[in-house]
């Protein structure tokens, strides 16, 4: 029964429900990886959701963007180990003057992050529940009245998922455009632009005529 529904309503494939959980996976790494900016390489100094992060001579520090923005210095001060029985101080710089003012611009540092969790931590819910229900309509047995009901939902919150994530893109180039982004960044887009594609897919191959017809005869 399940398997004439899927054909005969056009509903969610295989294909579709994996490349959902593709998205969702992406969404999860950009949500939880360090590597949003990326200010130098020696030492390498980058900066995620959270927390920026110095790691240099097998050592390694992080500071909260808050603790960070209310020092005021833009530096950050870590102790580099260069000899096993000696210890040195050293100040590592997160760019100059003027970069460190944009990045704790009053919409900066203590802002742009949390608004950054909040809409990519919607967007991966979004496409949870658009996976949820395609697998549902997938591998379940739906009635013609849930097909109805529930039909274009999968579609509809894959969709608000991509609009969230190009949100949360343009979001963060409105106020750190000036900055080497992570690979994080570009693992948002990848996700974005696949949600964009398989929300559509759903769309076009939904038949939304005979699920309304039978729900209206019955």
């Amino acid at each position: 029964m399940r398997h004439r529904h899927h054909r005969q309503y056009g509903l969610p494939n295989a294909n579709q429900i994996l490349l959902t959980m593709v998205v969702c996976t992406l969404l999860f790494f950009a949500l939880l990886r360090r590597h949003w900016l990326q200010f130098g390489e020696d030492p390498d100094v980058h900066a995620g959701l959270q927390r920026l992060y110095v790691y240099a001579n097998d050592s390694a520090y992080s500071q909260t963007w808050s603790a960070f923005c209310d020092d005021q210095s833009y530096q950050l001060h870590m102790c580099v180990n260069a000899l096993p029985e000696t210890s040195a101080n050293t100040t590592v710089t997160v760019g100059d003057f003027w970069d460190g003012a944009v990045l704790c611009a009053e919409h900066g540092g203590k802002l742009v992050p949390a608004v950054m969790q909040i809409l990519l931590a919607l967007s991966l819910s979004c496409a949870l529940l658009s996976m949820l229900l395609a697998l549902y309509l997938q591998l379940g047995n739906p009635t013609r009245e849930l097909i109805f009901w529930l039909g274009t939902l999968p579609s509809l919150t894959l969709m608000a998922t991509a609009v969230l994530g190009t949100a949360a893109l343009a979001f963060w180039q409105r106020f750190y455009r000036r900055f080497d982004n992570g690979d994080c960044f570009s693992i948002t887009v990848a996700a974005t632009v696949i949600a964009y594609g398989v929300a559509i897919s759903m769309v076009v191959r939904w038949r939304w005529v005979r699920p309304l017809a039978c729900f209206v005869w019955f």
